[in-house]
């Protein structure tokens, strides 16, 4: 069974199709108005029989600039392109814009057939074969063979299918049978007599008999009552293969052209993804952060704003974050192309393309735009074991679910487990039930419960679940045993049955790094106004992750105290402040809040926390509206 799939591409009437109807003895213009006009509108498909007994699938697609969207749907399942070009005219624009688009949505390998040579003499026919060559030399389609053909006259057809069998035998495979199945629908219509046909190229996964099936986005099901492959029914289809799929229970209009097949709950829509963009020469001003443009993804299209991590946005690689005007279904890896509205000269509406990142990326204000451009251009670089690590990474405290990971890098379940494994024995990632965590988000949570254990002002001791309570509620319960045992072994805590305490051990090792150090005297120079969180990050090296490890380490050691989630005071300033409240509690019994904001100076926004830090330290207790000494310090 063919795994490949070659495609077309070239300017319209360069003689695509007649060239395909030569090779195959299969007309693919079967629409009426295509016969009319002579020119191909929709997508074409064909199985060719290459020498050697290799089969390999045929989509052919239309070459005028107004079908270059059905052209795009097509090429995002193909393996090899067969450029065509026509000896009598040479390169020209749709020539040029296929090329880019093929090379933007990742198709390494290429065959040039030069048609219409009865059309010309030698001596042109050499100046348009030069014409090509020179074209391509920038391409990664440099050493791609060119061969002369004529579908009329039948000359030059062996040479060409034995320079396609050669270029078919190179192609790398992309994504297995172990892959999550997606299948994007190329081709929607019914049949008399079966109901609903879907065609599209597999791109993952296979499909089999009976198989439930779930229609992304939209999530309509059904199940599979027959499959084709080029015309045979077979019991299941494979990553890679030309796929015609029977479904019953869903009509035409629940399955239309740009929707995906995958299993049921494996795989989700997205309204943003991280890439890394090509864009491409030619562009005369750089694009601007949020301007309306389209992106082709599979057979889908949507409109897209597009926003730069630092830089403008002119011709060459950029690091980019794509808002989706509706739902897109990616996984890391694929490829898409982005089209402007104003055509450019000799490139059309493509203004480039690339591949997705990360297709679930956190909120841009969750991570300062310089600490996410290092974490895309580690992903950039590396496979999807990285990419795996950087997902949990940015998943910080809340650790990230196995099929959550599994949805965003497109892998099935055993391939994930793989992954998982080697990044936790590389210490890069800690496993808890199904979550996977970030070695530093579970030390984060451990600081957290010290912290909470030595601020707890219980009558006894609490249990974890009690502390638990007091954590950020993005901290999922599962995590608290393993953060807990963290903590433990750093001597930390102690735990006696199911009751938490400070170590005996927490007092030693207090020194302080020099980052720690400038942190700690911020805050100390701040007093009762803390320091702004752009003069904490400059103190942290630009870094959050050591901002928040130099500050959980100040807490610790009592170096600072918190007040509210997110508010914290040294304790110089706090232990100076409670000397002066406690002198006005004894002098006059009680303090209104209009007395405490006099004598601090301090705007509500300090001063209703603090207030209530000490009712919970026990020194003052909350009457009415005012607040009485509770006992003598």
């Amino acid at each position: 069974m063919e795994s490949i799939v070659l495609g077309t591409a070239g300017h319209v009437d360069h003689g695509k199709t007649a060239l395909i109807r030569a090779l195959t003895s299969v007309d693919l213009d079967h629409l009426a108005e295509e016969k009319r006009r002579g020119i191909t509108i929709e997508l074409g498909f064909t199985r060719w029989v290459l020498p050697g007994g290799r089969a390999v699938g045929v989509i052919d697609v239309p070459g005028h600039e107004s079908f270059v969207k059905t052209m795009v749907a097509g090429a995002a399942g193909i393996h090899l392109v067969l450029l065509v070009v026509a000896a009598d005219e040479g390169v020209m624009p749709q020539t040029r814009e296929h090329v880019e688009i093929c090379r933007l949505l990742g198709v390494r390998q290429a065959v040039v057939a030069l048609t219409k040579r009865d059309l010309v003499d030698d001596e042109t026919a050499a100046i348009a074969c030069d014409e090509v060559r020179e074209f391509l030399a920038g391409t990664p389609y440099a050493a791609a063979p060119v061969v002369e053909v004529s579908a009329v006259k039948r000359s030059g057809l062996d040479e060409l299918a034995a320079a396609v069998a050669r270029a078919a035998a190179e192609v790398e495979r992309g994504a297995g049978t172990a892959a999550l199945l997606r299948l994007p629908v190329d081709r929607s219509f019914v049949i008399k007599g079966f109901g609903t046909v879907v065609t599209g190229t597999l791109l993952a996964g296979r499909v089999e008999l009976g198989d439930e099936l779930e229609v992304l986005p939209g999530k309509h099901r059904g199940r599979v009552r027959g499959l084709e492959v080029h015309g045979e029914s077979v019991e299941q289809s494979l990553a890679g293969q030309r796929t015609a799929v029977n479904l019953a229970g869903l009509s035409r209009e629940q399955v239309p052209r740009g929707s995906l097949l995958a299993h049921p709950g494996q795989l989700g829509s997205t309204r943003r993804f991280d890439a890394e963009l090509d864009l491409l020469p030619g562009i005369e001003r750089p694009l601007k952060d949020g301007g309306t443009l389209t992106v082709h993804a599979g057979t889908r299209r949507v409109g897209a704003r597009m926003r730069g991590f630092g830089g403008g946005l002119g011709p060459g690689r950029h690091l980019v974050r794509i808002e989706l005007l509706g739902p897109l279904i990616l996984v890391r890896g694929d490829r898409f192309v982005l089209r402007g509205t104003v055509p450019r000269p000799g490139h059309g509406l493509t203004l480039g393309g690339g591949r997705v990142l990360d297709p679930a990326p956190p909120g841009r204000r969750r991570f300062p735009a310089a600490q996410r451009r290092a974490a895309l251009q580690r992903m950039a670089g590396g496979g999807r074991g990285t990419a795996l690590r950087e997902f949990v990474r940015a998943s910080d405290v809340e650790g990230a679910g196995l099929d959550a990971l599994g949805a965003r890098l497109g892998e099935g379940p055993a391939a994930l487990e793989e992954l998982a494994e080697r990044a936790c024995a590389d210490g890069a990632c800690v496993r808890v039930a199904d979550r996977l965590f970030d070695d530093e988000a579970l030390e984060r949570i451990a600081g957290w419960l010290a912290e909470r254990v030595a601020g707890w002002d219980g009558a006894e001791p609490p249990t974890l679940a009690a502390v638990g309570s007091r954590l950020p509620r993005r901290v999922p319960s599962t995590a608290l045993p393993a953060a807990l045992e963290r903590a433990v072994a750093r001597d930390l805590l102690a735990v006696s049955g199911d009751r938490l305490a400070l170590s005996g051990a927490e007092g030693e090792g207090d020194d302080l790094s020099p980052m720690e150090h400038d942190v700690l005297a911020l805050y100390e120079e701040a007093g009762l106004t803390p320091p702004r969180d752009a003069e904490l990050l400059a103190a942290g090296g630009a870094d959050p992750r050591k901002l928040d490890s130099a500050q959980r380490k100040l807490h610790q050691t009592g170096r600072l105290v918190r007040v509210k989630d997110k508010l914290s005071f040294s304790a110089a300033a706090l232990e100076a402040l409670e000397a002066r409240l406690l002198e006005h509690l004894e002098e006059h019994g009680a303090i209104t809040t209009q007395e405490f904001k006099a004598m601090t100076g301090l705007s509500r926004k300090f001063l209703i926390p603090l207030a209530e830090y000490f009712d919970r330290q026990r020194l003052t207790l909350r009457v009415g509206d005012k607040r009485v000494l509770r006992k003598k310090r």
